[in-house]
C-alpha cells in the first residue's frame, strides 16, 4: 500500500465495467461484500505493545467560555504517543466516510463541468463566494489608523453566460459563444449573511436581465455549504422565492466540503493583491470600500490576455464588474425583509442541490446534483444517473410567524366594515391608496390593480410580499407603485411583483397618474392635489 486512494480500493468491490466510480452501496458502506474489514494489518500494526508518535486534528479547550459558561474548544493539530494498534484503527475508522466523501468531491465537480460544456441557451452559471475581507491599509499611515483599519467585505461571483446582443456576436443554438465575466460586490457593511448574498443576486439578476437584456430562464448556482450565507432554512426558503425576486428559476448546488475551492478564490486573490501593490507603489489611496471599488473600476475591469497557449482553448475570462454598495442609505443591504424567515429543514446539510418551483415556499431536493442529458431540461424522471443519484424530494416551507406575515389578520376586523363601499368603486386597472401605517418610509401605498374588481380567493395564497391570506377571503390583486423621488412624488410599477389586499383597507380610488418617460425609465407622478386628497383621506 503505496498511497491512500490504494487503500480505499482494497477496502470496495471493483468497479463496474465502464464506470468511472464503484456503485454506491459500496461508497456509502450499506455494501455487505465489502468494507474496511478487507484492510488486512500486519502483526506490527495490531500490536499493543511499543509506542509510536504521530499527529490527528483534534477539539482541544481553550481559556474561554461560550455564553452559557461551558469552556470554548476549537480544532488543532495534536500529537499523540500511543501503541501502533490505536493509530491503525484511528485509520480504519477513517476510511470508512471517506470514499463517499471524495466520490462527492469528485462528483460535484464533474456536474459543474458537464453543465459548463453544455450550457443551454437562456440559462446562465454563477459561481458564488465570499472572499476574505480586504483590510484597507495606507503605505504612510499613523498609529492611530493602523490599531482602527477600515475593512471591505467582497463578494464575488463567477458568471457563465451566453453572448447577448450587446456583445460582440450574440450567441445562437447554432453557435454557441460563451462568456465569462468576474463579477464583485464590494460593500463597507462587514457582515456577510444570506441577506448579503441576495443583494448580491439582485445585482447580477439585473445585470443579467436590464443590462444585457437576456431571455435567462434558469440560473444554475454552486456556492460551499456555509450555513450563514448559502446553505441554511432561510437560504432555500429565499431561493424558493427567486422567480417573483428575479424573474427566472434557480437551482442551487453544493460543493463538498472542504472542497470549495476553485477559480473564484484565485479571482478574488488576485484584485486584492492589485489593490495593495498599488498602495504600496504609491499609485493609489484606498481607505475604504468605495475607494477600492473606483480604483478596481477603473484599472483592472478588462483582464490582461493570456500568452499561455493551453489556455487558448478555454473559455477566457471577458471583463471585471465592480458592484459598490454602502452600509447605509436606500442602496444598502436590506435586511429585516418581512416573509423571508422559515422554519427548520431537516436534513439540510446532507443536500447537495435544490432546485426551485413556480410555488414560493416550495422547492426539490437531493443529496447530489446531475445534469445529465435529462436532468438538465428538468426531465427529472428520466435521469441517466440513477444508479448514483438519488430521486427529488419536495420540500415546503413554513414561514416564522412575523409582522408580515400576520398583516393580514390584523387589517381584517377594524378595515372592512369601514371601507368597504371604497372598494366598491374599484376595478381593473384602478389605482388605490392604502395606508402605511407601520413604514416610516411612505405615508401610504399606491397600487395598481389587475383584478376585475374584489375576487373571492379558491384557496390559500402568499403573495410575493409574504403576506398569506386564507381560502374564501375577499382581496384585490395588483402591482405595487416603489417610489423613484419623495420631492417630485413619482414612482414606479413593480410589476414583478404581484401583491394582494384587504378591499376593507383601501382609503381612496386615485385618477390617472401622470406617466414621463418611456420604457425602463418611465414613471408615475402623482399630483400635489390628489395627494393632499389622499391624506385627508387616511
Amino acid at each position: 500500500m503505496v498511497s491512500l486512494n490504494e487503500a480505499v480500493e482494497m477496502t470496495l468491490c471493483p468497479k463496474p465495467e465502464g464506470s468511472d466510480f464503484h456503485r454506491l452501496c459500496c461508497i456509502d458502506r450499506s455494501c455487505e461484500e465489502c468494507g474496511t474489514h478487507l484492510l488486512k494489518l500486519l502483526p506490527e500494526e495490531q500490536s499493543e505493545e511499543g509506542t509510536t508518535k504521530w499527529k490527528r486534528f483534534d477539539y482541544v479547550l481553550t481559556d474561554k467560555v461560550t455564553a452559557s459558561g461551558e469552556p470554548q474548544k476549537k480544532i488543532a493539530l495534536v500529537q499523540k504517543e500511543t501503541c501502533p494498534k490505536e493509530l491503525f484503527q484511528y485509520f480504519i475508522q477513517l476510511l470508512e466516510d471517506y470514499p463517499y466523501h471524495q466520490f462527492m468531491a469528485v462528483w460535484q465537480k464533474k456536474q459543474l463541468n458537464e453543465l459548463l460544456e453544455t450550457l443551454p441557451l437562456g440559462h446562465a452559471v454563477c459561481i458564488h463566494d465570499y472572499l476574505e475581507s480586504y483590510s484597507c491599509r495606507g503605505q504612510n499611515e499613523i498609529q492611530s489608523q493602523y490599531f482602527a483599519v477600515n475593512k471591505a467585505s467582497l463578494h464575488i461571483t463567477v458568471l457563465v453566460r451566453h453572448a447577448s446582443a450587446h456583445d460582440e456576436k450574440e450567441s445562437t443554438a447554432q453557435g454557441p459563444i460563451i462568456i465569462k465575466e468576474h463579477i464583485f460586490v464590494i460593500s463597507d457593511d462587514p457582515v456577510q449573511d444570506y441577506d448579503s448574498v441576495h443583494h448580491a443576486q439582485l445585482l447580477v439578476g439585473k445585470y443579467l436581465t436590464d443590462d444585457l437584456q437576456l431571455n435567462i430562464t434558469k440560473l444554475h448556482e454552486f456556492t460551499d455549504g456555509c450555513a450563514a450565507q448559502y446553505k441554511s432554512r432561510h437560504c432555500i426558503g429565499d431561493l424558493s422565492c427567486s422567480l417573483a425576486d428575479f424573474g427566472f428559476m434557480i437551482q442551487r448546488n453544493f460543493f463538498e466540503t472542504s472542497h470549495a475551492k476553485g477559480e473564484q478564490d484565485a479571482a478574488g486573490s488576485h484584485v486584492k493583491q492589485q489593490a495593495s501593490l498599488a498602495v504600496v507603489r504609491g499609485t493609489a489611496s484606498i481607505t475604504n470600500a468605495k475607494d477600492l471599488c473606483d480604483h478596481l473600476t477603473n484599472h483592472f475591469s478588462k483582464p490582461a490576455q493570456s500568452s499561455f497557449p493551453s489556455r487558448s482553448k478555454s473559455v477566457s475570462l471577458n471583463r471585471r464588474i465592480f458592484f459598490y454598495v454602502p452600509s447605509q442609505g436606500p442602496d444598502a443591504i436590506l435586511r429585516n425583509r418581512e416573509g423571508r424567515k422559515f422554519e427548520t429543514v431537516k436534513g439540510i446539510r446532507k443536500l447537495h442541490s435544490v432546485v426551485t418551483t413556480p410555488e414560493q415556499c416550495k422547492v426539490l431536493v437531493r443529496k447530489r446534483s446531475c445534469y445529465c442529458g435529462e436532468c438538465l431540461f428538468d426531465n427529472f424522471n428520466d435521469c441517466q444517473n440513477k444508479e448514483l443519484v438519488d430521486g427529488l424530494q419536495e420540500i415546503k416551507l413554513q414561514r416564522e410567524a412575523s409582522a408580515a406575515t400576520t398583516r393580514a389578520q390584523s387589517e381584517t376586523p377594524m378595515a372592512e366594515p369601514v371601507h368597504l363601499h371604497v372598494a366598491d368603486l374599484v376595478g381593473k386597472d384602478s389605482i388605490i391608496a392604502i395606508a402605511a401605517d407601520e413604514d416610516d418610509s411612505y405615508d401610504y401605498y399606491l397600487l395598481k390593480v389587475t383584478s376585475e374588481g374584489p375576487v373571492e380567493l379558491e384557496e390559500d395564497v402568499t403573495d410575493d410580499y409574504g403576506c398569506a391570506f386564507t381560502a374564501g377571503s375577499s382581496v384585490l390583486k395588483g402591482h405595487f407603485f416603489l417610489r423613484d423621488n419623495l420631492i417630485d412624488m413619482t414612482y414606479k410599477l413593480d410589476q414583478k411583483k404581484v401583491a394582494f389586499v384587504f378591499p376593507g383597507t383601501v382609503h381612496y380610488v386615485c385618477s390617472e397618474l401622470i406617466e414621463r418617460g418611456r420604457g425602463r425609465k418611465k414613471v408615475y407622478q402623482v399630483a400635489w392635489d390628489v395627494h393632499e386628497d389622499i391624506i385627508a383621506s387616511l
